[in-house]
């Protein structure tokens, strides 16, 4: 269940709010170990569609130290719109439901997805 999924059932009293902190500690959890990981907060806030800052409020909530320039490796990935892609509201939801579906992070789904499409074209 997704974050925002569970945002629905709490208020429709659908979800106990005991079950809501559960989904809540997972999202922040996945957030600070991306983080930890070299995931940039950029990148967070893009994959979560939640501001930089709250993205800072849960690593600090969590015990994550910002790193400077120079500490863990930094992934570097191209956004869509660096590569002049153009994708809708309803298209990057259903790529997150597949990527959720699949148990992988946006970034993680989005790398497997352009190397599924270069290893076809190099097939081709």
């Amino acid at each position: 269940m997704t974050y925002e999924e569970a945002v629905e059932l709490l208020e429709s009293g659908q979800l106990s709010r005991e079950d809501f902190e559960r989904v809540k500690q997972r999202r922040n959890a996945a957030i600070c170990e991306a983080y930890v990981n070299g995931v940039s907060v950029h990148a967070l806030s893009e994959e979560y569609g939640i501001s930089t800052q709250r993205i800072r409020q849960i690593l600090r909530r969590n015990g994550v130290t910002k790193r400077d320039q120079f500490q863990a490796p930094r992934r570097h990935h191209l956004g869509m719109s660096q590569v002049g892609i153009t994708v809708t509201d309803s298209v990057k939801e259903k790529l997150k439901q597949e990527a959720q579906r699949r148990g992988m992070t946006m970034s993680s789904f989005g790398a497997e997805l352009l190397k599924e499409s270069l290893d076809a074209l190099r097939v081709a």
